[in-house]
């Protein structure tokens, strides 16, 4: 079925639509902040070469929320960690972004962590003993195990058996 372009014109059903291809970018499963960013810069520098009303209305409120997003400092640290945008910072975001880094950096060295523990399986056996026990405890019909709990426990276990190999 083919949509007709309608009262908008050809770009909004255009497949090439800035803000298609940053819907599905988004949708990735490993996307961090810094790449976030660059979807949106895309997304906002497609959305001003295409001109149309809906077009400058989407940018004029992606602008709005940039604002909100550069009075983040965990946002502003993942950008200036990333030598692409950092120098979109200007001297003060950059800053911020350095205390906020320095500060996370204090608080994970006051922690007083055993350097020879290794933290990531302490983690991983802890977390496949939780969901074992929730399953074991808590449920004790098959009515009352969730489709997703099971679906959790059983990627628990692939994920353990693959830092395995």
């Amino acid at each position: 079925m083919r949509l007709h372009p309608g009262p908008y014109g050809p770009h909004v059903h255009n497949p090439d639509n800035p803000v298609k291809v940053a819907t599905l970018a988004l949708q990735k499963q490993d996307i961090n902040l810094r790449d976030f960013y660059g979807i949106w810069l895309r997304a906002t520098h497609g959305l001003k070469s295409n001109g149309t009303i809906l077009a400058n209305c989407i940018v004029n409120s992606m602008k709005k929320r940039q604002t909100l997003l550069f009075n983040n400092n965990v946002f502003l640290a993942a950008i200036y960690l990333d030598p692409r945008y950092q120098i979109l910072l200007n001297e003060e975001e950059k800053t911020t972004a350095i205390t906020h880094l320095v500060n996370t950096w204090n608080v994970l060295d006051n922690l007083d962590l055993d350097p020879t523990e290794n933290l990531l399986d302490e983690f991983e056996n802890n977390f496949a003993n939780d969901t074992t026990n929730k399953i074991n405890t808590s449920c004790n019909t098959e009515e009352d195990i969730d489709e997703f709990d099971i679906f959790l426990s059983s990627q628990t276990t692939v994920v353990s058996f693959n830092n395995i190999n």
